[in-house]
């Protein structure tokens, strides 16, 4: 179990998982499209960090591998992080991320079960809506089982 102090103020405990996730705009010929993904292991692609507490899924990007690492080691030794005074903007939409331009933010939103599923899917309105729904969406975030296919 890990504490947090989110950048809204809230003490979170994470007693599920935190991961390491990539993300990129990725451009189109029909338009943008923000894809974010697990990732498989540490490296310099990593642009943030995803953790759930309870029904609550909190993503940490547009950081530096190193600052993920950073803010990783310091969880792991002390069981606590403090991003209360880190300097993220706080953004209620993944929609909202494309203005910050590069900016740390911090996003957090609650699972929708009555899809019947969790973490999954477009990310326009909901970060976790239901699988595969990309159309008219500005993100998507792949799940490993999209990425076998």
């Amino acid at each position: 179990m890990v504490r947090i102090l989110t950048p809204r103020a809230e003490l979170q405990e994470v007693m599920q998982d935190i991961h390491c996730i990539k993300e990129k705009t990725v451009d189109f010929a029909e338009g943008k499209k923000r894809v974010v993904i697990k990732a498989k292991q540490m490296d310099a692609e990593v642009t943030g960090i995803m953790a759930v507490s309870g029904l609550v899924h909190m993503i940490w990007g547009n950081l530096s591998a190193a600052r993920v690492r950073e803010i990783l080691d310091t969880m792991a030794e002390k069981g606590f992080y403090n991003f209360l005074s880190e300097g993220f903007a706080v953004v209620d939409s993944p929609a909202e991320i494309a203005a910050l331009n590069g900016r740390p933010y911090f996003l957090a939103q609650k699972r929708d079960f009555r899809l019947g599923v969790g973490m999954q899917g477009g990310m326009s309105g909901n970060l976790f809506s239901l699988a595969n729904r990309c159309e008219d969406e500005d993100d998507f975030f792949l799940i490993e089982d999209d990425e076998e296919d």
